[in-house]
């Protein structure tokens, strides 16, 4: 233990002070950044509610359109419609034929025409 009889004992304020300086300073610099952030929060959050009430008009309006659509598409007679086209093709259907037969009838007719006059010309050929 030390005595100090000194009527005012010595003490270095000095780092202390600046310690608190640097801290208010640093305290100074946070509240400013913490302001600038929440202006930019501010407008920014300004532009997003205006756009979310534009996408709030366009969602009502396809809204109104999709409902418009299904009370078209309700006053149409599908069954009746799927029918309808169910004859229609089996009609079609009756009237066509196969194309591949012709094509394969007519390849090998074109065959045999080519093979009796290649045999042909080898024949007279060889006389």
């Amino acid at each position: 233990m030390t005595l100090n009889l000194a009527r005012r004992p010595f003490a270095n304020l000095r780092p202390l002070r600046r310690l608190a300086i640097g801290l208010w300073a640093l305290g100074g610099v946070a509240a400013a950044a913490a302001l600038w952030l929440f202006a930019a929060y501010l407008s920014g959050s300004a532009e997003k509610r205006a756009e979310l009430g534009r996408l709030q008009e366009v969602g009502a309006a396809e809204s109104q359109k999709i409902a418009g659509l299904e009370g078209e598409l309700g006053r149409f007679d599908l069954a009746a419609q799927n029918r309808e086209v169910a004859y229609i093709n089996d009609r079609i259907s009756e009237r066509t034929f196969g194309w591949l037969l012709v094509a394969s009838i007519l390849l090998f007719a074109a065959w045999g025409i080519v093979y009796s006059w290649h045999h042909s010309r080898t024949h007279v050929a060889t006389r």
